[in-house]
């Protein structure tokens, strides 16, 4: 999210080469179904959403640069009006192999957390599996012409508060490796472990301190690209210690992406998913900890208004596969969604006012 902010021009021929801000406004509309606990806004009535993310970025000397990203939303497509600070912190650069970041960071595990603004996700949604939060953290990470790694602490597990309770922030350890062989192609391998649970959850945690229940998680990534396609695929596996079962639950889950550029303003995409994982949220003091598995699939048309622009029209559907036992209700859906987002640099719009 924050790349293109942390790439400052180093030569200090101009006072503002070293600050930047920039952002992204969206505008949607929305018509879903009203059951879907994925897809459902507005009570399946038309909805209206907007969305304003701004990073700023300063170098202060060479080598080291502070950055912000700050977001907020609002309308009824919203499940509630919110702002907040989504990453805040501090990178040093050595090099291009040694890159130090710390504060509130990007996810170490899995790689669709550095393409979920809508300038660089070619739908409107986003796979299930992979919600974006930001931890508290150090990463060390560097690439070189064949590779790239990153390992770091962070204090958040991998979650999604669908299916998970809130987690008690906690470290956590995680890594990733990526291999370039070739231009057109990269493989990637990550990983993480640490608790995930609540220590709020008292009774329902069996006499057991909330940090001995314990996460693992495994995840690949793979990205092609020939001549105007693109192809995208994530894939994870994760392990749980849950209160009242003597194994540790598995899960998985998995998405496809593939874009076709037709013409230098016009592109279709599509995203087929599925998420495959325990429900792991306590009834009380029980944790039936069954399977909800929903496959979903987005289909969309994509066109570059301007530079910065870009409209989208998706459909999106889900199916979904429970236990019978499970005592929570989950209904298929569908959605509509159109998208117009237009990025834009504030300094740079400045200037050229000024020169008017």
């Amino acid at each position: 999210m924050l790349a293109a902010a942390l790439m400052l021009a180093p030569a200090p021929a101009r006072a503002q080469e070293r600050v930047l801000v920039q952002g992204v406004l969206d505008l949607e509309g929305w018509s879903t179904d009203s059951g879907s606990r994925l897809l459902a806004k507005h009570e399946g009535r038309s909805a209206a959403l907007a969305r304003l993310c701004v990073w700023s970025a300063i170098e202060p000397v060479s080598g080291l640069v502070l950055y912000l990203q700050a977001e907020g939303e609002g309308g009824s497509a919203a499940d509630e009006a919110s702002v907040g600070i989504e990453q805040a912190g501090v990178r040093w650069t050595q090099s291009r192999a040694f890159v130090v970041d710390a504060g509130m960071i990007a996810p170490i595990v899995g790689m669709y957390p550095n393409r979920h603004l809508s300038t660089r996700n070619p739908l409107v949604g986003s796979p299930d599996a992979y919600a974006v939060e930001y931890p508290l953290g150090v990463r060390i990470s560097g690439k070189t012409t064949k590779a790239d790694y990153r390992v770091g602490l962070v204090s958040l597990p991998v979650s999604n508060e669908r299916y998970m309770p809130s987690p008690t922030a906690a470290p956590h350890v995680a890594a990733g490796l990526g291999l370039t062989p070739a231009p057109w192609i990269r493989v990637g391998l990550s990983g993480e472990t640490g608790p995930y649970m609540n220590r709020e959850l008292g009774a329902a945690l069996a006499g057991r301190p909330w940090e001995s229940y314990r996460q693992r998680v495994g995840a690949a990534d793979l990205s092609l690209s020939a001549g105007y396609l693109e192809l995208r695929a994530e894939g994870s596996r994760s392990w749980y210690d849950v209160p009242g079962h003597t194994r540790m639950l598995t899960g998985s889950a998995w998405y496809g992406e593939g874009v076709y550029t037709w013409t230098p303003r016009l592109y279709t995409a599509i995203r087929v998913e599925r998420n495959d994982y325990p429900f792991l949220k306590p009834f009380g003091t029980v944790w039936p900890a069954r399977m909800a598995r929903v496959d979903d699939a987005e289909l969309g048309v994509g066109y570059r208004v301007g530079a910065s622009q870009t409209l989208k029209v998706t459909y999106r559907r889900d199916r979904w596969k429970v236990s019978p036992a499970t005592p929570v209700a989950f209904p298929d859906g569908h959605a509509v969604a159109v998208q117009l987002s237009a990025g834009f640099d504030l300094l740079d719009a400045l200037a050229r006012t000024r020169g008017r």
